[in-house]
């Protein structure tokens, strides 16, 4: 079962994403729980005037206020926590550059980034992501995932995102990939999660920057369930298989034959579309087509 899985991962890489590492401008991988740190790391504010205090407590005294994007360092995990919507985490002690000053003081973790990249065009604009919420639900934790855009330590765009599964249990990452040839956008920037078991949680959201505003597109879900596997991917002007002014939509469905080591399709569709400034709009079905084929259960 761990070779026919691993078989699948490499078989959903190679025909599910017309991105990869390669293609990158940058990208963070946060950690699989939220908001959590450790001493020696650097990050940045995920919100804007935040308070820090000279305790860790949301009672301790304000030494300081720091805007959004504010570069900082983890000195210290406290022991104290706060829960603040829907989720827990610790207080850190930081120090960061005030007024050419080195201070120190402390921030709730929920304010500081779990992830930052900077934009294709801008080393000063800066793609932060972190947690805004959490709501559980069953024996998961799902809620909103918050990605804001700031330049020169000021906000610019903000856009939410609902978590896709538990994301205590899921690994998640920020990568952008430039604007891969789309007209009128400048970076196209992709939240992940990824729980690597079979039928786990396998999702991207699309998030595109025009310069002024964040805008969230649409969310790839590829699956897999060995042998089973869904790909579902977007491919850009820039892309192999790309067309210029156009985003081609791209799914396939079927299973991965161990003894040929080959995969079979059930089912491959493709459909072009346009974006409008604020959405995709569909402007032609390239492919609709299911094939004529049985999966036969091995004993």
């Amino acid at each position: 079962m761990k070779t026919l899985l691993l078989l699948l991962l490499v078989s959903l890489a190679n025909i599910g994403f017309a991105q990869d590492e390669d293609t990158r401008v940058n990208s963070t991988r946060g950690n699989h729980k939220y908001h959590q740190f450790k001493v020696g790391a650097t990050s940045y504010l995920l919100a804007d005037n935040v308070n820090v205090r000279a305790t860790p407590s949301s009672k301790g005294a304000v030494v300081t206020n720091l805007p959004i994007g504010t570069a900082l360092k983890i000195t210290e995990v406290s022991d104290k926590k706060l829960r603040l919507n829907g989720f827990e985490t610790n207080w850190y002690k930081i120090s960061f550059k005030a007024k050419d000053d080195v201070t120190t003081g402390y921030v709730w973790g929920g304010l500081i980034a779990e992830g930052a990249i900077k934009s294709a065009n801008s080393s000063r604009l800066l793609f932060l992501y972190g947690v805004a919420s959490l709501k559980e639900e069953g024996n998961s934790d799902r809620g909103l995932i918050q990605v804001r855009a700031c330049k020169n330590k000021r906000e610019l765009s903000r856009v939410d995102l609902k978590t896709a599964g538990d994301y205590l249990h899921i690994s998640h990452s920020l990568a952008n990939y430039g604007n891969r040839g789309l007209t009128g956008i400048e970076d196209i920037i992709e939240f992940e999660e990824i729980e690597e078991m079979c039928g786990g949680v396998n999702a991207c959201s699309i998030i595109f920057w025009d310069g002024k505003d964040l805008v969230y597109v649409k969310t790839k879900r590829p699956f897999g369930d060995a042998p089973f596997y869904a790909s579902d991917n977007l491919i850009f002007p820039d892309d192999k298989g790309g067309a210029k002014g156009k985003i081609i939509h791209e799914e396939q469905e079927g299973w991965y034959d161990e003894d040929k080591e080959a995969d079979v399709l059930t089912s491959h569709k493709k459909v072009e579309y346009a974006w409008t400034g604020k959405a995709l709009k569909q402007t032609k079905v390239l492919l609709d087509k299911k094939y004529d084929v049985e999966y036969e259960m091995k004993d």
